[in-house]
């Protein structure tokens, strides 16, 4: 029985079984209707829902006192939906438009009454997180030509250590007034400060604070560009062996 099963693997159809056995037609189903009206239950007064074409305008981008170091190839500015995150589109610093006065202009297609965060980021890598500036806006016609305006200003910040103190660290960096914001740029393990080197981040304006990643109530704010030399506080740059 299984010899003649795989012999006849592979051949043809014995003569006839194509016509005998031939599959019916299988009935469409009926079309949907509206049940009947329910004594006592009251009709709905909401109109039906009519997909209606996108409203699509072009958003003006500009990108004001563009450091040097982000002229690069890795710079750009992003845009993404604020909520979703979708929609992710990246526009290369080198491939936008300068004016004489330096600032970069740029335009994305968005859907009006879109959330759209933009970002200006020194790498994609970045754009979400390790931005340089944010800007959130509801995507309106009027930003056409109105445009949504970053500033690309930084500034240096030199973090100092308490006298007599060799180590403090790892401590978290955070920006006070942007809780989405990372510090990519100087490493995800935190900020590790040793006596005899320097340590120098480049901060865009806004309020920052450095924690203890273990107690967040042992921390440190500053603002930039109001301080830009920070000496670490005891508490969080302890001498001896209570370092961190």
């Amino acid at each position: 029985m299984i010899y003649s099963l795989i012999l006849s693997i592979g051949r043809d159809p014995l003569p006839g079984a194509e016509t005998a056995f031939v599959a019916h037609e299988l009935a469409k189903p009926p079309l949907p209707e509206r049940l009947a009206p329910i004594a006592g239950i009251e009709t709905s007064s909401v109109p039906p829902i009519k997909n209606l074409p996108d409203a699509r305008v072009q958003v003006a981008i500009a990108v004001d006192n563009v450091p040097q170091f982000l002229r690069t190839q890795d710079a750009g500015i992003a845009t993404y939906h604020t909520v979703t995150g979708g929609g992710f589109r990246w526009i290369p610093i080198l491939g936008a438009t300068a004016t004489n006065e330096g600032t970069v202009l740029a335009n994305v297609e968005a859907e009006v009454g879109e959330s759209l965060t933009v970002t200006l980021a020194a790498s994609r890598a970045h754009a979400r997180h390790g931005y340089i500036a944010r800007q959130i806006l509801e995507v309106t016609p009027a930003n056409s030509t109105n445009p949504i305006r970053l500033d690309g200003r930084v500034h240096d910040v030199l973090i100092n250590l308490p006298t007599n103190v060799e180590r403090a660290g790892p401590l978290r960096l955070q920006r006070v007034d942007d809780r989405r914001w990372l510090p990519m740029l100087h490493g995800s393990s935190g900020l590790t400060l040793q006596s005899g080197t320097t340590t120098r981040l480049q901060l865009a304006a806004g309020t920052y604070e450095l924690q203890d990643p273990v107690a967040a109530d042992r921390n440190q704010q500053f603002t930039v560009p109001d301080e830009t030399t920070i000496e670490v506080t005891p508490i969080l740059a302890p001498a001896g062996d209570g370092r961190l």
